[in-house]
């Protein structure tokens, strides 16, 4: 089911690693089809993990991976901390900037600190729609396999009922899987959110931060299969160099909380 393209970036680097999943048959011409819908690279600047993933409306995402030591390692993106606060003073002293930059979370955030509450992850970082996810990768164990099995299992009622709904969907994809380990860690690798690690390391244990590019004014082809036509002519889809220069600018920003930029 997976077509993994994957080269090197250094000697010491992970490898950059692409999947093409998406069957795109029914979408319109654009872009998204000479696309990879997940994309993994560590940042040479930062050396945080990295990927860009597509949702299923068609939309890229990204994120970028902290380590344990990292400052913000387990904070939820939308969560107070007081680890910002020198970052928030230093936001406060640039423009606001456009609905891209997620404008909403940094004005709710201004009136938390009138009463003297800190700021969260979504309010200091800047990127496009502003921070939408944080979480750790699901554990591609055996265990967490039989649990999704289950599940998977009592959504067939479901699936019988509505044929063409999102559980008879899903069981067909995951077809396969359902029945075998080692096809589900194969194809969870290509569509979790996790980064994939090169043979002799340890599996991915960061704290993923991420964005989406799914907002007001975004173009999601897998959406325009079912809406009115003329959808996108008022939206701008947000290519995939884009969404890498987002991701590269949010790993700056990381590692300048974590003292390392």
């Amino acid at each position: 089911m997976t077509d993994a393209l994957a080269g090197e970036m250094s000697s010491n680097s992970m490898q950059m690693r692409e999947w093409r999943t998406v069957d795109k048959a029914a979408w319109p011409a654009g872009p998204w089809h000479d696309e990879p819908d997940k994309r993994q690279w560590r940042d040479p600047e930062t050396g945080f993990p990295c990927m860009v993933v597509r949702s299923s409306s068609g939309n890229l995402c990204g994120y970028v991976g902290v380590p344990l030591d990292h400052p913000l390692y387990g904070c939820y993106y939308g969560a107070p901390t007081s680890k910002l606060t020198e970052a928030w003073e230093k936001r406060k002293e640039r423009p606001l900037g456009n609905q891209s930059e997620g404008p909403i979370s940094i004005l709710l955030a201004a009136l938390a600190d009138k009463n003297g509450e800190p700021p969260s992850p979504s309010a200091v970082f800047e990127v496009h729609g502003g921070l939408t996810y944080s979480d750790r990768c699901p554990p591609l164990t055996r265990e967490t396999w039989e649990t999704w099995r289950e599940a998977m299992f009592k959504r067939r009622d479901e699936a019988e009922k509505y044929p063409q709904g999102d559980a008879a969907r899903a069981l067909r994809e995951w077809a396969t899987a359902l029945e075998s380990y080692d096809a589900w860690v194969e194809q969870g690798q290509a569509v979790f959110l996790c980064s994939v690690p090169d043979p002799g390391e340890e599996d991915d244990d960061s704290w993923w931060f991420g964005f989406d590019c799914g907002h007001s004014g975004d173009f999601q082809p897998g959406y325009a299969v079912r809406l009115p036509e003329g959808f996108g002519d008022y939206r701008v889809y947000r290519e995939l160099p884009y969404v890498e220069a987002e991701v590269a600018s949010l790993a700056r920003q990381l590692a300048e909380v974590s003292g390392a930029g």
